[in-house]
């Protein structure tokens, strides 16, 4: 029996001496310092990561032990399956990744909302909008359905509708027009609206514009939805007189004849032949009579014949109208207020890295 306990002692000693140094280094470890990951430390110093110990290294780098934390995860799972309802129980690096996070959300819900407006404006499958809110503010430049009209809201956050028929007459959103989403504009309207310079320009969601001869209108998405109207280009009709009069043989010392070359936005100079130049910001007495009678100087493709010799704003394309009355247009891709301002974005980022 002496032999037997003589033979345990040491063993009972070592365990003694190990409960000891492990109890020693719980409370040692419970008075270090917490840490977390991205806070700053103090070199050569030690401190606690959750159950980890984590020493600050020669770079102010954390080196911590990798234990799994087993009391840690617990409490996540219970958090999750009952997670607080009132705010002030929240802890606080909760409450820090939710502020995080609406940082980070709010550019994504603006890369979101882009990427919904361009599919929903190439989408040929859907054609319903959301319905007209009863007895609520609607969102400025949305566009509405009540029932078999289309509604577009003005910035007072107030909705007038369409005289078309939506039902008949369904359409996707890129092949809207003014007059279906709101009531159609007089001449005397027309003159009275704000002007912007083309399409791509920034609007103010729920405002009704005049680009040219159209009438447009600014969706929620800062993008102009306008007319299909040719409008005349009196700038470059008189571009296109001065190329069709230079070149002509002309006498020097016959002034009179000199005279009937040149006209009120068209000059002329003569050195055996003519060079002629249009003048900038020039209408005649004509054109400003036919701008009084008609303030939208249109041209209707399916119904109209163009006038020989004049050139019509199609957007951001040109539109020649030959001697057969045939038209000529170029073809360019024309952009919104956000495919511009995404260019201009890529050009200050090539321009910047030199590339």
């Amino acid at each position: 029996m002496l032999i037997s306990l003589l033979t345990f002692l040491p063993i009972i000693l070592l365990l003694n001496s190990i409960e000891t140094t492990l109890s020693k280094d719980v409370t040692k470890f419970r008075k270090l310092p917490e840490i977390k990951y991205g806070m700053k430390c103090v070199q050569g110093k030690t401190y606690k990561m959750d159950c980890n110990t984590c020493r600050c290294g020669s770079h102010n780098n954390l080196l911590c032990t990798k234990a799994l934390c087993t009391d840690k995860i617990k409490k996540e799972i219970i958090e999750e399956l009952e997670p607080e309802s009132e705010p002030s129980k929240r802890s606080s690096r909760s409450f820090k990744v939710s502020n995080l996070d609406n940082i980070i959300g709010k550019k994504k819900k603006i890369r979101r909302i882009i990427r919904r407006e361009n599919k929903r404006y190439l989408r040929t499958d859907t054609k319903g909008f959301p319905n007209l809110p009863l007895g609520k503010m609607c969102v400025p430049g949305r566009i509405y359905q009540d029932r078999c009209q289309r509604c577009y809201c003005k910035t007072n956050r107030t909705a007038f509708c369409s005289n078309e028929n939506a039902c008949k007459q369904s359409k996707v959103a890129r092949e809207l027009k003014p007059e279906d989403v709101r009531p159609p504009i007089t001449d005397e309207e027309f003159r009275e609206l704000p002007e912007l310079s083309h399409t791509a320009a920034r609007c103010v969601p729920g405002t009704t514009y005049k680009v040219d001869c159209n009438v447009c209108l600014c969706d929620e998405f800062l993008n102009l939805m306008c007319d299909k109207l040719l409008c005349v280009s009196y700038a470059d009709v008189h571009k296109a007189e001065a190329i069709k009069k230079s070149g002509l043989p002309c006498n020097v010392n016959d002034y009179m004849e000199n005279m009937v070359l040149q006209s009120k936005c068209v000059e002329c100079t003569c050195n055996g032949t003519t060079h002629c130049v249009a003048k900038q910001n020039c209408i005649t007495e004509a054109e400003t009579m036919h701008r009084t009678v008609s303030s939208r100087r249109t041209f209707d493709v399916d119904s109209d014949k163009c006038i020989a010799n004049h050139v019509y704003n199609d957007d951001c394309n040109r539109c020649y109208c030959q001697e057969d009355q045939s038209l000529r247009c170029t073809q360019k891709k024309c952009l919104n207020y956000k495919e511009a301002l995404e260019l201009q974005k890529r050009q200050k980022y090539l321009l910047r890295h030199g590339l």
